[in-house]
């Protein structure tokens, strides 16, 4: 049966491959179209964008592969059908559930490979990617933050910096505003740098200015100071980055350090944690879907696996957008908004998988 299950499982990698190809160059010509005036504009503009597209492409394939898995199956099987292939197989005895053994097998390694680049090569992608496009437009290589400010809602401290370098982890024209519970200020701190050394934050060349409740407000001059601040870094990087692009171990560790925070904050981003994990499983589902169409279309041709294929992830990802939008505003639940789609079209797969027979 190895002989066979390898069989199988060519006919359907070769149009998989086919597919996931066809999909991302459509996605980089799309995109090629919207930003070519930037690319003509800079020195060696082929080179810039051959690097950007390189790195553009992992952040679309968590969104074509369930596609291609879709379409590359309907084709197969169809082909398979097509020339009798399928039903010589029922007729040694193989049950449709054996010849499905290596395509499932293959749509769960699809799905962890999806969940692994998500997680391990799309985050790096996107930022090398942005600095990239600032390289080439002039500006500064290293990546600078412009105007950041986090409110830590635990502490009730605001903070502002003017210019903020993510490598170096120092920032320029810094002002930390400490607030009481009615939102009154009760100091500021305003500093010409700040650095963080040590796990500590450093300010240079400030001053500081308590406001004690009914009375004169004192000011106090720092040259260097160290400062215990509940703000980490990275906090400072993720008010400014989609947390569209991040991985879930690094989404779950932006919620562990905004814990406190108001639900209407953290919502859309338990939200992204839970589809993180769902959307890689698109890939097993739509190969549910792709077997049991596949295997019981038979001779429906290549057409109608298109056909099929882009009506079935056209539903698929309307309801997966709208679910999501409904957890967003708070209408479901973070998990069922992020799952509802695969637990529907899951569910229709399983049962149309079930009744091959």
């Amino acid at each position: 049966m190895r002989i066979l299950d390898r069989y199988v499982a060519t006919r359907f990698l070769i149009p998989f491959l086919y597919c996931l190809i066809g999909f991302s160059m459509l996605f980089v010509i799309g995109d090629l179209f919207e930003n070519l005036d930037d690319f003509l504009e800079s020195p060696g503009w082929l080179l810039v964008a051959l690097r950007y597209y390189t790195l553009f492409v992992p952040s679309v394939l968590g969104y074509i592969t369930a596609v291609a898995v879709l379409l590359a199956l309907l084709s197969s099987l169809s082909l398979l059908g097509k020339h009798n292939e399928i039903s010589a197989m029922r007729s040694a005895g193989i049950s449709v559930y054996r010849i499905s053994a290596p395509l499932l097998t293959l749509a769960v390694l699809i799905s962890l490979g999806v969940f692994y680049v998500n997680e391990e090569i799309v985050p790096d992608a996107l930022r090398e990617s942005r600095d990239l496009i600032n390289l080439h437009r002039g500006e500064d290589y290293e990546p600078v933050l412009r105007n950041v400010s986090y409110l830590n809602r635990t502490t009730n401290q605001a903070f502002y910096f003017e210019s903020f370098r993510p490598r170096e982890n120092t920032g320029q024209g810094v002002t930390i505003h400490d607030l009481r519970a009615d939102g009154s200020p009760s100091r500021r701190i305003s500093a010409r740098e700040a650095a963080w050394l040590d796990n500590t934050w450093w300010l240079f060349d400030g001053v500081i200015y308590s406001y004690p409740l009914n009375e004169i407000p004192i000011r106090q001059d720092l040259s260097k100071k160290s400062f215990d601040f509940e703000l980490h870094p990275l906090d400072l990087r993720d008010s400014r980055e989609e947390p569209a692009g991040r991985g879930f171990f690094e989404l779950r560790r932006i919620l562990d350090r905004r814990a406190g925070y108001p639900e209407v904050i953290l919502r859309p981003l338990r939200v992204q944690l839970q589809q993180k994990l769902a959307l890689p499983i698109a890939c097993l589902i739509m190969g549910l879907l792709g077997i049991s169409f596949g295997l019981k279309g038979g001779r429906g041709g290549v057409l109608a696996g298109v056909g099929i294929s882009l009506v079935l992830s056209f539903l698929y990802y309307v309801f997966y957008a709208i679910t999501g939008a409904l957890g967003n505003q708070g209408y479901l639940s973070p998990w069922l908004a992020a799952w509802a789609a695969n637990l529907l079209f899951g569910g229709i797969g399983l049962g149309l998988f079930l009744r091959l027979n």
